[in-house]
């Protein structure tokens, strides 16, 4: 989770926004035909990231609604290995999510 927000407020709830950051790895290899087809992974999962969430913009109703952010790409080194990344920013609302008692 990258934060929450309280984002709208009633007189018995509060909702808020909820912000993630949804990350691919990829380890790097040496061989050109390799990285090659490690673009294509990065590349397809760009896609499949963005499709598989706006096909259940309520993920199954356990939200309002959701919003997907632009992909973005990088690389990362971690443990000795570089690996390339992707990097997809989502943002949830929950409406009525801490109820105001009075």
């Amino acid at each position: 989770m990258t934060g929450r927000t309280n984002a709208f407020e009633t007189l018995g709830d509060i909702g808020s926004r909820v912000s993630v950051m949804i990350r691919a790895y990829f380890r790097m290899q040496d061989t050109p035909d390799v990285r090659e087809s490690i673009e294509e992974a990065v590349w397809d999962s760009m896609y499949q990231i963005d499709a598989k969430l706006r096909s259940d913009a309520d993920l199954g109703g356990n939200v309002t609604d959701s919003n997907v952010g632009a992909a973005t790409v990088g690389y990362i080194t971690m443990s000795g290995g570089v690996f390339r990344t992707v990097s997809v920013p989502f943002e949830m609302e929950l409406m009525g999510e801490v109820t105001i008692t009075p």
